[in-house]
């Protein structure tokens, strides 16, 4: 019995392990239905809150290369605590170390069972679009066509006789390269139009703080473009300090040292606001519509 549960490399048992996974799976999220409306939010913040703690603290223990000195320096109850804690595990590990893979797949499951998620209410939201004939229904055709198209391409170049197959990865390049690709450069280079547009509104000199920003964007872009090099290009290394003056060395220490700084603590202020979240969530704080209904 416990063969069946364990991975393997040939083909029969390692079928029979996956249908073991997706048999547990079902059960597993079957069982889930059961549990009552007004259990499910502490459900989760238990799960939530251990798997926070498990990952925080497997960083924060010592590993065995570390703690081994000091708990050895301890006498007997030192040496029984790193025996049981620590003995068998590499230098490297930690007495939690050993689980980490585990639950890193696990994680990866219910991650993949997001992106189900996520795809099944698309298909919800297109199909009704579809039946009732809603306004633009003719989108959410194309999205079906491209989802199936897509997934069966993509399926059939990666295993099986398609992966040796020049139809089936001429298909995937035309699918990747003629369609993917090309519909996301068109995408994004309309958001260059809304770029230059909001930059407009912002540099226009309407205060002291706005023509500082002119001036500088003006230096480090004129700084950039062979046209701003030859303007300064006259001045030369042997004279010293003005030949820091040069457009492109001017916008070189724009770029290195006041926008870097600035950088760095727009980085700052996002990693603090990072770790609020990441506690918010970890200890079942943050509020959301699902809670607001179900419970």
């Amino acid at each position: 019995m416990a063969s069946f549960w364990g991975p393997h490399t040939d083909n029969p048992e390692k079928t029979l392990f996956i249908l073991g996974a997706l048999v547990t799976g079902a059960l597993f999220i079957f069982a889930l239905t059961f549990v009552p409306r007004r259990a499910r939010k502490p459900l989760i913040a238990v799960v939530t809150f251990i798997g926070g703690l498990y990952f925080s603290l497997e960083f924060l223990i010592a590993p065995r290369s570390s703690a081994e000195p000091f708990l050895l320096s301890k006498g007997a109850f030192g040496k029984k605590v790193f025996e049981l804690l620590y003995a068998g595990l590499d230098p490297d590990q930690n007495f939690l170390s050993p689980y980490m893979q585990g639950l890193t797949n696990a994680w990866q499951v219910i991650a993949g069972f997001t992106f189900a998620l996520g795809l099944t209410n698309l298909v919800h939201i297109h199909g009704k679009n579809i039946l009732q004939a809603r306004k633009n229904w003719g989108f959410s055709v194309f999205f079906f066509i491209g989802v199936i198209v897509m997934a069966v391409i993509g399926f059939f170049q990666r295993f099986g006789a398609g992966q040796k197959s020049p139809v089936w990865q001429g298909l995937w390049r035309i699918a990747t390269d003629g369609w993917l690709f090309s519909l996301d450069a068109a995408m994004f280079s309309l958001i260059a139009f809304f770029i230059i547009s909001a930059a407009y509104r912002a540099f226009r000199i309407r205060s002291v703080e706005a023509t500082i920003m002119m001036g500088a964007a003006f230096l480090v872009m004129l700084g950039q473009v062979p046209v701003g090099i030859w303007l300064t290009s006259w001045i030369q290394p042997e004279w010293g300090f003005l030949y820091n003056l040069r457009l492109e060395n001017i916008s070189q220490w724009i770029l290195w040292k006041p926008n870097a700084a600035a950088q760095r603590g727009i980085e700052f202020g996002i990693a603090v606001g990072a770790l609020a979240m990441g506690l918010r969530i970890w200890l079942s704080l943050e509020r959301g519509s699902y809670f607001e209904k179900e419970v």
